[in-house]
Formats: structure tokens, sequence, C-alpha cells
């Protein structure tokens, strides 16, 4: 009698030692491309300073008697570092059997935990909220979110994205400090960036490809000057609600408490396992919040 598959109960399963991971941690703009400092205690200060521009003429008189001058010191800003963890637990028998992806266990799971790290560090620097922390309740530090103030505005729920909503967040940002410094990158939802590659208005393509068709913006140059258009996942994208982040990268850095930089501890073990954890502790910080602009209310879309 022939044998066929379906009576042979002796058959392995067919599996794959190929693991294709597909998490969304992996975009992680900020913690990427920001540069660093040290921050020597949990309130960490640095100073800023902004002069306003007259508003009306300064004539003086010949002779005038000595005038007291507006003060122009430096004024002081702050945020709070903030200790963000991940811990890593593997049992001995995982570490023993014979498993798909080949290969350690621990060292699969230490992967795993440090883009875990790295995605809940990206996110506190777009959505954290500055918290001073007491016994048992975690310190909290102020992302861009929780950091701009001079250029905030809550738009109209629904508001449509459009050319002159995106020249007037640059013209925000070159009003309100020295053309230097004026915001070169706009974070923003995927949706909100479609958009602004839908836009039409004055648009020249040089590029003469004829079999592939080009719908993409990386670039938009406003009368306020340029603007790199980065989607983001964790920039807030709700029905009536979608934000956009208008920024000068230079002047946002990621300060890590000293000595607190991301690593990996291992911890005692009490049992049949391996413990440790990924650890870092930082905040955000803004050397000049007034370049940056933050919208609400905008369409969702996408």
């Amino acid at each position: 009698m022939a044998l066929f598959t379906y009576d042979d109960g002796s058959r392995r399963e067919s599996l794959l030692s190929i693991l294709r991971d597909v998490s969304p941690n992996a975009d992680t703009w900020l913690s990427t491309r920001l540069d660093t400092s040290t921050a020597q205690n949990t309130l960490h200060e640095w100073t800023v300073r902004r002069i306003a521009r007259p508003t009306s003429t300064n004539f003086g008189a010949e002779g005038a008697q000595f005038s007291q001058p507006a003060g122009d010191a430096p004024t002081r800003s702050n945020n709070i570092t903030a200790a963000i963890q991940q811990w890593v637990s593997v049992s001995g028998t995982e570490e023993a059997v014979d498993r798909a992806t080949k290969g350690s266990a621990l060292d699969d799971e230490k992967k795993v935990k440090l883009g875990r790290l790295k995605a809940d560090m990206e996110f506190a620097l777009v959505r954290g909220a500055k918290a001073s922390g007491a016994s048992g309740t975690a310190r909290g530090l102020a992302g861009l979110i929780g950091v701009i103030s001079t250029n905030l505005t809550a738009r109209n729920s629904g508001t449509s994205m459009s050319t002159t909503e995106l020249e007037d967040i640059h013209q925000n940002s070159w009003d309100a400090v020295g053309s230097q410094f004026v915001a070169d990158t706009l974070l923003c939802p995927m949706g909100i960036k479609r958009k602004i590659a839908g836009f039409t208005t004055r648009i020249t393509n040089f590029n003469s490809n004829t079999d592939t068709i080009y719908a993409n913006v990386l670039n938009y140059e406003t009368s306020s000057g340029m603007l790199k258009i980065v989607p983001h996942k964790d920039v807030i994208n709700t029905a009536g609600s979608t934000a956009v982040i208008a920024i000068r990268e230079e002047l946002y850095r990621m300060a890590f408490l000293q000595n607190r930089e991301p690593k990996y501890v291992e911890l005692g073990r009490t049992g049949d396992d391996v413990r440790g954890m990924y650890v870092t502790e930082l905040t955000l910080e803004s050397l000049g919040e007034a370049a940056s602009v933050h919208r609400t209310g905008y369409a969702q879309l996408g």
C-alpha cells in the first residue's frame, strides 16, 4: 500500500528559523539625531536669552542725561530628568530548549527590550509631561509638546492643512527669532505629509524620469526658508486634534543624567532565570523654544 503524507504520523512541522520583526519601534528620529549633553542633577537648568526687536523709534536728544537701560540679562529654563527602564527576564528552560530562531534566547530578548527602550525615549521626547516626582511616583520630562509655548496655537477642530497654513507656521518661527534660528524641520503624522506632497501651487519637478511617478516631498521651501518634512509616529494624530511640530533641530538636545546613558544592568538571580534591565535617565534641553511652532486641531488624514 502506498504511503501518503496525511497517513504519516511521523511527519514534522515545517518551521522557518527566520524571524521578521516588523514592529514600528525602530522609528526613532529624535533620539537618533539630537545632540547630547550631561545633566548634573534631576532638575536640569540652562540659560536662554531672546531680546525683542524694537516696535518704535528710540532717538536720543543731544546731551541727554543717563537713563537706566532695560535689563537684557538671560533667564533660566529647565526640565526634569526621567528614568526609563525595560526589564529582561529569561528562564533557564527557555535558554536551553531548541528554538526556531537560533541563538541565545537571552540575546534575542535583550535586542527586543533595547528596541523598546529607544521607542520609549522617542515617545517621551515628543509627548512627555513634566512631573517632579515624589515617593513612589515617577519623575517626568517635558517633551516637545510640553516645552513649546511661544508659538502654540489650537486651530479650529478639523482645520485642513494648506499652503497658507504651512507658510503661517514657518512665519511664526521667523517672527519670533533671528533668521539663522528659524525652524528647519516639520514633524507631522504621515497623513499631513501626504497632504503636503499633494500641494501643487508653484511646484516645479526637476526629475525627468519617465518610468517612475514621484509623489513625495522631502523639503518644502516657504517664504521663510526651507523646511524638512519628517513623518513621525508619535506626533498626535486623532480626529480634530492632529498636530504638527516645527523645530530647529540644533536648538534641542538630549541631556543624560551623569553616568545614566542607556546601558544594560545585570540583576541578581532569585530563581531559575536570568534577569536584567536596560535603563537610562534623561531630559530634553530646549535651548530656544521660541523658534519652534506647535499647532493642533488639524483634520485627521490617513
